[in-house]
């Protein structure tokens, strides 16, 4: 499992991944709901690593362990 952030436009998204990206199958990315929500809930669907594909998963800005944005605009 590797996790880290991405810098971009002076914030950082973080993620995960959960298998190896240079597999034969298709990596998995996991898009999660919100507004406001994190990755939590979709931790289960790593167990999908176990068949060959990696799994992403991502905190959109503003949520989770990215970047949190108090003051942007709502819409």
């Amino acid at each position: 499992m590797t996790t880290g952030t991405v810098a971009y436009r002076g914030h950082e998204t973080w993620y995960q991944v959960t298998g190896d990206l240079r597999a034969d199958r298709a990596p998995l990315v996991v898009l999660h709901g919100g507004p406001g929500a994190g990755h939590d809930y979709c931790l289960p669907m790593r167990a999908l690593a176990g068949d060959g594909r990696a799994v992403v998963l991502y905190d959109q800005l503003g949520c989770g362990n990215s970047t949190h944005l108090p003051d942007a605009d709502p819409g």
